[in-house]
């Protein structure tokens, strides 16, 4: 009887995954080859069969809410493009997408140029910004390459939030990529990838993100998933993916699809996850553990410029740490690979 629950569980989760209905909006009038890089990369996931694709450009519109309520996800991706229909109704945002958050629609917001398109760097957002109300960010901190010394971004590192699901690490087809945003988020969303590597001058810099309440449901990825490096990532296991891209989309459309952020098959809640608390800090700040999966592991934190400034080993489930031997300025707190930033005031 077991085997035969265990087998219908795994069917039912199978067809739910399958039978998703995914809406692409191709809003990008500046690159036709990496609109379909994205497009190809999605049609190697196993949602190939349940994406129906509208492209702006050719549309001459955003698509309307009798459109997009039929979708249980919409993928809107705006590439390099800061010149797009996603802003049509300005920076309260699109009311039709609005709309259809607010029913339980399920978002991924993609691009570089999204923030720009509106906004200078650094810029807090309020309650009437679509970016504050629905994806959940509180400020618009920098863009690679602008605010780094023209150096650009190496790489993007994942968090403890996701699974192993996602490559851990992401780097593009050129040496450094240009003109990725950096964002802080409200209390309750999810840091999903940082800038990196350590030694990077704008490490822990939040570039994709998630966010969550009653009324939206949204992914973030402030940089072009068509400029991800293939040459090397896949097979990852159940996605069968063939390269880092392929398994990025299949991972981040899972994680919207059957809500499973900081969930690996099987193997609920034991991601290995920290948060620290209070941040911006003054001099002292806790690092508190969600499960034990970080235990007893070391910690080091580094300057902006890749110094490492201070390590310590979390004995405990909430360390705490004293900084006041450092100056004012921006951190990178890293455990077993995992980074996030620390703001001292």
């Amino acid at each position: 009887m077991k085997k035969k629950l265990l087998f219908l569980f795994s069917f039912i989760l199978t067809v739910t995954c399958y039978s998703q209905s995914i809406l692409l909006v191709v809003d990008n009038n500046t690159d036709d080859a990496e609109n379909t890089t994205f497009t190809n990369a999605l049609s190697q996931t196993t949602y190939s069969s349940s994406v129906t694709v509208y492209n702006t450009v050719d549309q001459g519109e955003a698509p309307s809410l009798a459109f997009i309520s039929s979708y249980d996800l919409v993928i809107w991706y705006c590439g390099d493009d800061s010149s797009i229909n996603f802003w049509d109704d300005g920076k309260t945002g699109l009311t039709q997408l609005k709309t259809y958050l607010e029913d339980d629609g399920k978002l991924w917001l993609i691009g570089k140029d999204i923030i720009y398109n509106f906004y200078t760097a650094p810029f807090n957002f309020t309650k009437d910004d679509f970016l504050y109300n629905y994806v959940g960010l509180s400020s618009y901190n920098m863009q690679s390459y602008v605010d780094d010394g023209n150096t650009g971004a190496p790489q993007i590192d994942k968090t403890s939030e996701l699974s192993n699901d996602f490559p851990s690490s992401l780097s593009w087809v050129f040496d450094t990529i240009y003109y990725i945003d950096g964002v802080d988020l409200r209390d309750g969303g999810k840091e999903l990838y940082t800038m990196g590597p350590s030694s990077y001058a704008s490490a822990g810099e939040v570039t994709m993100t998630h966010f969550k309440n009653d009324d939206t449901n949204v992914i973030a990825s402030f940089f072009n998933p068509a400029e991800i490096d293939i040459s090397s990532g896949g097979p990852s296991g159940k996605n069968a993916a063939v390269n880092d891209l392929v398994d990025f989309i299949q991972a981040t459309t899972d994680a919207l699809v059957n809500n499973t952020l900081n969930i690996e098959s099987n193997n609920i809640n034991q991601q290995a996850s920290f948060k620290i608390l209070p941040n911006p800090i003054e001099n002292d700040f806790n690092i508190l553990l969600s499960n034990d999966k970080l235990l007893n592991k070391n910690f080091n934190i580094f300057s902006i410029t890749g110094k490492k400034v201070f390590q310590g080993k979390l004995d405990n489930l909430q360390t705490n740490t004293n900084l006041e031997s450092l100056s004012k300025g921006i951190y990178i707190l890293e455990i077993d690979g995992f980074t996030k930033k620390i703001v001292k005031l």
